[in-house]
């Protein structure tokens, strides 16, 4: 028996190390990789099924198409059938208008590792064409930390099994990220609370030292509700000068009510000064915003308001602290098929983008 080392592409937080077993050029077992310092041997249900998932008896792996758009009647086309059919659609449109901008492309998650680029290395290889721009998942969020950071950093995940208080903003890792919950099972061993903000009773909320269920929507205002607690009980380890707006901000704060805050978020003004407390007191302390808090009209709004409250207790730079949102580690590599030259036309200058 061999075995591999490789690393599952599903687009999620884990990106596991992976060993794969194969005997007689078929995979028989996979496991996760004990070198690997974030996930320490272990996978998630969908990575030990990959097993099943590669032999399933009802994986499409032939092309088909349906006789008429629309009628369920599909029948199995051979690889040269399928890439001449879409080959001479491509080519036909080309002739039709002149150009590629009547072709394009919108894909999006699935496996997210590089070779999932090779949609885009291929549409630049045939010269200007319609792209999608923008992310579904995380690019409001994304704004909105550069606009309060500069950058995109986030800690690294190992790091949070030092904090003395996690709050987890929106995020249900328990299920989605099950990886870092030892992590932050570590913290709570160590003497660390976890505080979760959500709408829904999850699954990590059901693990948490004070669960705070807010009304959808709601959570930038109330994280100017703690920061207005931080700020009325003296409890801000800032200076103006290392704060852009900071005088607009504080005004904002001064002005704000915080029982109209309570009655709009759902979160009763004892529980908002508790966790101005936690911030407030505790240290390093963790912020984890998910996903879902930026999925709304409000969402950049709430990222960069809750951004400030590492900020303004001090915990945004401190070790074992700061706030997380998303790694673009795939970004580090060279990304040759996504940046593929676009091959040039003679009267277009460049693809046209249209909004994901």
């Amino acid at each position: 028996m061999q075995i591999h080392r490789n690393v599952c592409p599903r687009n999620c937080y884990g990106t596991c190390s992976m060993l794969s077993y194969t005997e007689n050029g078929k995979l028989v077992k996979v496991s996760g990789d004990p070198m690997h310092g974030f996930t320490q041997g272990h996978l998630c249900a969908k990575g030990y099924a990959y097993t099943q998932y590669v032999y399933n008896p009802l994986r499409l792996k032939y092309p088909m198409m349906q006789t008429e758009r629309g009628s369920g009647n599909w029948v199995r086309i051979s690889w040269e059938d399928a890439y001449s059919i879409i080959a001479e659609k491509m080519l036909e449109l080309y002739s039709r208008y002149g150009s590629n901008l009547a072709s394009g492309y919108n894909k999006f998650s699935g496996n997210i590792g590089l070779l999932h680029y090779a949609v885009e290395g291929m549409f630049n290889s045939i010269g200007p064409h319609t792209k999608a721009f923008g992310n579904l998942c995380l690019a409001t969020g994304e704004q909105a930390v550069k606009e309060s950071f500069g950058n995109l950093n986030s800690p690294s995940p190992e790091e949070m099994a030092e904090s003395k208080v996690i709050f987890i903003w929106g995020a249900n890792p328990a299920v989605t990220n099950i990886h870092q919950m030892k992590f932050i099972y570590a913290a709570r061993k160590n003497g660390g609370k976890l505080v979760v903000i959500d709408p829904i009773f999850t699954e990590t909320a059901s693990k948490a030292d004070l669960f705070v269920q807010i009304k959808p929507g709601t959570d930038a205002l109330l994280a100017l509700g703690i920061a207005k607690c931080l700020l009325t009980d003296d409890q801000i380890e800032i200076t103006k000068t290392q704060w852009n707006g900071w005088e607009e901000y504080k005004q904002i704060l001064q002005q704000l009510d915080l029982a109209t805050v309570a009655e709009l978020t759902g979160v009763n003004t004892d529980t908002i000064q508790e966790l101005a407390m936690l911030y407030g007191t505790i240290k390093p302390a963790t912020t984890w915003n998910g996903l879902g808090i930026q999925r709304n009209k409000y969402g950049g709004l709430s990222i960069q308001a809750i951004n400030s409250l590492a900020a303004m207790s001090g915990n945004l730079n401190m070790p074992n602290g700061g706030v997380y949102f998303t790694h673009s580690d795939c970004e580090d590599f060279p990304m040759s098929l996504l940046n593929f030259p676009e091959k040039k036309h003679p009267k277009i200058e460049s693809s046209r983008f249209k909004n994901d």
